[in-house]
């Protein structure tokens, strides 16, 4: 059971993807995001984000990604640029209930383009569970995903569960909670309202 401890912090994150495929089997996805803090009242995260996803079969996936993110600290907002790349596995129990695996090499740096020692290496690793109800146009899904820093130790633990509503063709929406429990004691750990509007070109 999560309770709220006095370092707690609820938080909003919105974002808008917009996916469209040129290539047979291939993605491109570009996604911007909002992201608010202090109980959501201040703009902590503003990040634009381009990947390239490649279908290797039905079940295997890969996919690599570069994030731009203004981080804010006390309202002044730092530089942070985010690569990364995934290997996905999906597959489905049955023609309702399937799963997905995420495992994802993951490099930010601090301010410039360049590699150098402020850069915060780490794996994360995500497991998602999903129950189609067809009659609905809709998914729920229950996901868990560690961090753990390279040459670290573990990071951070993160929770989510939701509902995806496919509004038309081109069109869904995904609503979701996050609980994100931070291993170290002084961090906060955080409660999020996630929305995340999903376009296909």
């Amino acid at each position: 059971v999560f309770l709220f401890a006095k370092n707690d912090d609820f938080q909003s994150w919105n974002s808008l993807q917009l996916k469209t495929k040129l290539l047979k089997k291939t993605d491109f996805i570009f996604e911007g995001g909002l992201r608010l803090s202090d109980n959501s009242k201040k703009i902590s995260t503003i990040f634009t984000d381009l990947s390239v996803k490649r279908r290797y079969n039905d079940i295997f996936s890969y996919s690599a990604g570069y994030r731009y993110i203004l981080k804010s600290n006390d309202q002044i907002f730092y530089r942070k640029n985010r690569y990364y790349l995934d290997l996905n596995i999906r597959h489905k129990f049955s023609q309702k209930i399937g799963y997905s695996l995420r495992t994802r090499l993951q490099s930010q740096i601090e301010g410039d383009f360049y590699f150098s020692q402020n850069s915060n290496n780490k794996i994360r690793e995500k497991i998602k569970l999903t129950y189609d109800i067809n009659s609905l146009d809709c998914k729920l899904f229950l996901s868990s995903e560690l961090f753990y820093v390279i040459n670290g130790e573990l990071e951070k633990l993160r929770y989510t569960s939701g509902v995806e509503k496919v509004i038309n063709k081109n069109v869904n929406l995904c609503i979701s909670g996050v609980f994100q429990q931070a291993i170290d004691p002084d961090e906060d750990n955080i409660f999020v309202f996630r929305c995340k509007f999903r376009y296909k070109i």
